[in-house]
């Protein structure tokens, strides 16, 4: 690297860099680089938030379709639950798979509330 002593000023005073741009980059042009870099920079970001928030966008989709699904395979099991809970269906079941059946009325008993300890009712 070489610097130009022609020049009067120090702070204008350019830094020739030898390369494929030769002499066009100096000193006064790395003013420019760091905002350069900056803003490539901040392109970059700019890219990568876009990209990051297709892909949880994308992701969010898929789970709400699968939220869906997931509601309506509940939505069918309460139905399913009702109906193996209906009075009727375990009646039936008790009929057809373990044989049970009504009781006469000369076969019921009826038993009546006792009083424990023999306490007063109260009143």
């Amino acid at each position: 690297m070489y610097h130009d002593n022609r020049n009067p000023n120090p702070r204008r005073r350019a830094l020739w860099i030898h390369g494929p741009l030769g002499p066009l980059v100096t000193l006064l042009h790395f003013r420019y680089l760091i905002p350069i870099l900056l803003v490539f920079g901040s392109a970059l970001g700019v890219v990568y938030a876009k990209h990051y928030t297709r892909v949880l966008n994308a992701q969010s989709q898929s789970l709400r379709q699968q939220q869906s699904l997931l509601q309506t395979e509940w939505r069918q099991l309460l139905v399913e639950h009702t109906s193996w809970m209906a009075k009727d269906h375990i009646e039936r079941l008790a009929k057809t798979q373990l044989g049970m059946q009504y009781p006469e009325k000369t076969e019921m008993i009826i038993l009546e509330k006792t009083n424990k300890t023999n306490l007063p009712p109260k009143r």
